[in-house]
């Protein structure tokens, strides 16, 4: 399964949507996560729009205001989607494929420390009630591993909150992809 992870930093836009969109039909993509879409709210034609085309289903969480929203899309046919489940701060679809359970989960972080606190363990308690299922997390997760993660203000990052971050992923079970294209996207 090809999927790609993108914080688009709002999807009013339809120049944006056409970049979207050529992106995921020249990376093959069967999965995508869009976080920051600052739209109140999704319908089939964004949809469409950010695909490039019908062949898409989709699930979001709309923006608060002019910030947040999220947004899931995959290739019609191609999921087998049991249920979808969301958040405050992430949204996710459970699906079987090739005999197992996973939870493909769109996350969109908060910036305060203590709300990430509070995501962690939302998803850490729906992780310890989903027996041997299979967990993927992408999105913005407004924290790093470490600090040449960080552009910019690396030499002033919270240590306390890279922690935690690591901590999270190690009790989740899941593995530190790294980027493939550019570092600070």
């Amino acid at each position: 399964m090809n999927l790609i992870s993108y914080n688009i930093r709002g999807g009013g836009a339809l120049s944006k949507r056409k970049r979207i969109s050529v992106l995921l039909k020249v990376s093959k993509v069967d999965l995508c996560f869009i976080q920051e879409t600052k739209l109140p709210c999704f319908n089939d034609n964004l949809a469409s729009s950010l695909w490039g085309g019908n062949e898409v289903e989709w699930t979001s969480s709309n923006s608060e205001g002019a910030s947040g929203g999220m947004v899931v899309l995959w290739k019609k046919g191609s999921l087998n989607v049991n249920y979808i489940f969301r958040g405050h701060d992430f949204i996710g679809i459970n699906i079987r494929r090739e005999g197992l359970i996973y939870n493909l989960v769109n996350i969109y972080a908060p910036c305060s420390g203590v709300s990430r606190r509070v995501l962690w363990k939302e998803l850490l308690d729906r992780r310890s009630k989903g027996g041997n299922e299979e967990w993927c997390l992408g999105g913005d997760f407004n924290e790093v591993t470490s600090r040449e993660e960080r552009l910019g203000v690396a030499m002033f990052h919270n240590r306390l909150g890279m922690e935690e971050f690591k901590e999270f992923i190690e009790r989740m079970g899941v593995v530190d992809i790294s980027c493939v294209g550019g570092k600070f996207t």
